[in-house]
C-alpha cells in the first residue's frame, strides 16, 4: 500500500482518492476559522514528473485556467501552492457522482432518466462551459478556452442536485504554457467533435458537439459513437450518418430531438454558436415538459435514492473530517464499474437483442420488456448487489472527487 504524506502544504492528508496520468488526488482537511475543519481535494503532480517541464507546464495550465473561472456549475479552485519543489492544486470536495455513474446505476435497474432531467443536466453543464468559454485575460481579451474533454465522466452531479463541470486538465487556451505535439489528439475519443478527432483547430463549438453527445446518450441510453476500437469510433464520428435521438427512443420530445440534432451537426457553423445558446433552448424545452417539482429538487431526490448507500458513506466521511476524527477507508471513487452502456455499433436487426435502455428491444443479458422511466425518484430502492450486465469491464479513468 502506498505510504501517504502526512500533509501537503497546510493541508492534512486523509486518504488517496486516485492516481491519474500526471497527478495524485488526495482527500485532505484544512483548519478554518474558529477551529472549523473542512474537506478539500488536493491534486499533486506525481513526484517523478515534477522535474519534467512539459508536465509541470500542463499542470500550471490547468490551475491557471480553472482558478479564474467563477461559476456555480464549475468546480471551485481554492489555491495553487508549492512546497519543496512540489506543485499542488486545492479544490472543493464535492459529494456526488459523475453523470457516467448515474447512467450506469440507472442501467443496473433497467430504468431511464426522465427526459426533463436529462435536458436540465446538460443545460447546467452548458452554463458552466459558457463561463469557461468566456474567460478573459488581464487585458480583457478572450483566452479562447476549449475544455476538449466534455463527457459524462467530467460532469459531476452532487447529491444536492447541482451539476459541476470538472477536470480542465487538458483544456486549451491560446496563451497556454504547454504545447500539444502536432497531430497529437487529447481527450476521450468517443466524445470528440469531428474537428478534434481530425486534430484541426478548435473553438467553443467543439465543446457544444461533445455536450450534444452527452445529451443524446442521456436521452437514448446508448453510446453514440463508441465502437470496438478507435478506428471504428473515428469513422463513426467523422463519416457515418448520425441518427436522430427519436429514431432510437421514440419517446424523446421533438424539441429535445431537434436540439440534439443541431448540437451534433458536423459543420461547426450549423451548430449552436455558443453553449449559452444551447442552454437557452434546453431551458425552454424543460419548461414545456411535465415536472412535479423543480429540476434541481427532482435531481437531488433521484441521486439520493439511487445512491443511498454512497450518500451515507460520504456524509459520514465529511462528519469525521470536520470533527478531526480518524477517517479510515474512503468510498470508491466510482461505482458500478462493471456496467457498460450498449453501443449503437452493436445494434442488431429489429426483434433481436440490441441492448438499448428504455426501448422495446431487449437489453443484452437482461429483460426484453421496456424498462420503466423513473417517475418517482423517492421510490427507488438500491439493491444490495446490483446485477452484472456486462461480462467484461471497460477500462475507465478513475474520478478524483
Amino acid at each position: 500500500m502506498q505510504e501517504l504524506p502526512a500533509a501537503i502544504g497546510r493541508y492534512q492528508i486523509v486518504g488517496l482518492l486516485a492516481t491519474g496520468g500526471m497527478a495524485e488526488i488526495f482527500l485532505a482537511r484544512v483548519l478554518g476559522p474558529s477551529g472549523f475543519e473542512r474537506p478539500v481535494v488536493v491534486k499533486r503532480v506525481l513526484p517523478h514528473l515534477v522535474r519534467d517541464e512539459r508536465f509541470v507546464n500542463m499542470f500550471l495550465d490547468e490551475a491557471r485556467t480553472v482558478a479564474n473561472i467563477r461559476h456555480p456549475n464549475v468546480v471551485h479552485v481554492h489555491e495553487l501552492g508549492t512546497e519543496d519543489g512540489e506543485l499542488f492544486l486545492v479544490m472543493e470536495y464535492l459529494e456526488g457522482e459523475s453523470t457516467e455513474a448515474l447512467l450506469r446505476r440507472l442501467r443496473t435497474r433497467d430504468q431511464r432518466l426522465p427526459h426533463a432531467l436529462a435536458a436540465h443536466i446538460v443545460a447546467e453543464a452548458c452554463a458552466g462551459l459558457h463561463a469557461a468559454h468566456e474567460l478573459k485575460d488581464e487585458h480583457n481579451e478572450l483566452v479562447n478556452l476549449v475544455h476538449r474533454d466534455v463527457s459524462p465522466h467530467n460532469l459531476l452531479i452532487t447529491y444536492a442536485g447541482q451539476v459541476k463541470v470538472i477536470d480542465f486538465g487538458i483544456a486549451r487556451t491560446a496563451e497556454r504554457l504547454s504545447r500539444t505535439d502536432a497531430g497529437h489528439i487529447k481527450g476521450k475519443f468517443a466524445y470528440m467533435s469531428p474537428e478534434q478527432a481530425l486534430a484541426e483547430p478548435l473553438d467553443r463549438r467543439s465543446d457544444v458537439f461533445s455536450v450534444g453527445i452527452v445529451l443524446f446518450e442521456l436521452l437514448v441510453g446508448r453510446r453514440l459513437f463508441k465502437r470496438a476500437n478507435d478506428l471504428l469510433t473515428f469513422k463513426a464520428i467523422c463519416q457515418e450518418r448520425i441518427p436522430r435521438a427519436v429514431e432510437l427512443e421514440p419517446s424523446v420530445p421533438p424539441q429535445l430531438d431537434a436540439i440534439v440534432a443541431k448540437a451534433l451537426e458536423r459543420d461547426p457553423a450549423q451548430r449552436f454558436p455558443t453553449a449559452a445558446a444551447m442552454r437557452r433552448e434546453l431551458s425552454l424545452a424543460v419548461r414545456e415538459l411535465p415536472l412535479d417539482d423543480s429540476p434541481p429538487e427532482l435531481l437531488s431526490s433521484l441521486m439520493r435514492a439511487l445512491f443511498a448507500e454512497r450518500v451515507e458513506q460520504k456524509e459520514d466521511l465529511v462528519r469525521r473530517v470536520r470533527a478531526g476524527s480518524t477517517v479510515g477507508s474512503l468510498p470508491a471513487a466510482e461505482t458500478d464499474r462493471h456496467i457498460n452502456l450498449p453501443e449503437l455499433g452493436s445494434a442488431t436487426p429489429s426483434g433481436a437483442a440490441a441492448g438499448r435502455v428504455g426501448s422495446g428491444e431487449a437489453v443484452a443479458g437482461g429483460s426484453s420488456q421496456t424498462p420503466p422511466p423513473v417517475a418517482d425518484p423517492a421510490s427507488v430502492e438500491p439493491p444490495a448487489r446490483p446485477p452484472v450486465r456486462a461480462p467484461h469491464a471497460q477500462r475507465r479513468r478513475t474520478a478524483w472527487w
